[in-house]
């Protein structure tokens, strides 16, 4: 505090400069307080985000058989064409649907996305097999 004691004219404004840095270090202090329980905080959501996206994963993954069956059941009534087109349109659906599965994983881990977007590939496969299966349905 030396400096200002010889920058400024009088012992008083020296006094009130002095004050001045003090209450400007307390707001820093409790700026600094509140980023570290700001971090802390955040710490703690995205603990809560990796618990949430993991247990919606397992539990996609459970419906996914679900799901695939679904898929399976239009993909195998198909009379046209040969059984290897079905088999590998099946493939190709779950390569998909686990890229899609696991983008969408990465996503909400960070806290890019909310955890629903990793039942989307689940709701497209369902989608897409009742779609075939009016579809076969109405051509038999």
């Amino acid at each position: 505090y030396w400096p200002i004691l010889m920058l400024s004219d009088t012992r008083r404004e020296a006094e009130e400069e002095i004050r001045k840095l003090n209450s400007l270090n307390r707001e820093l202090l409790t700026d600094s307080q509140k980023r570290s329980a700001d971090m802390m905080l955040s710490r703690q959501q995205r603990i809560v985000q990796n618990r949430t996206s993991e247990i919606n994963m397992r539990l996609a993954l459970c419906f996914s058989c679900l799901a695939f069956a679904i898929l399976g059941i239009p993909l195998g009534m198909r009379t046209r064409g040969t059984q290897f087109a079905s088999f590998a349109l099946g493939i190709a659906m779950a390569a998909v649907y686990f890229l899609a599965l696991k983008s969408g994983e990465s996503q909400v881990s960070r806290g890019l996305l909310p955890y629903y977007v990793i039942w989307i590939p689940d709701v497209l496969v369902v989608v897409i097999g009742i779609f075939l299966w009016f579809y076969n349905s109405r051509r038999v």
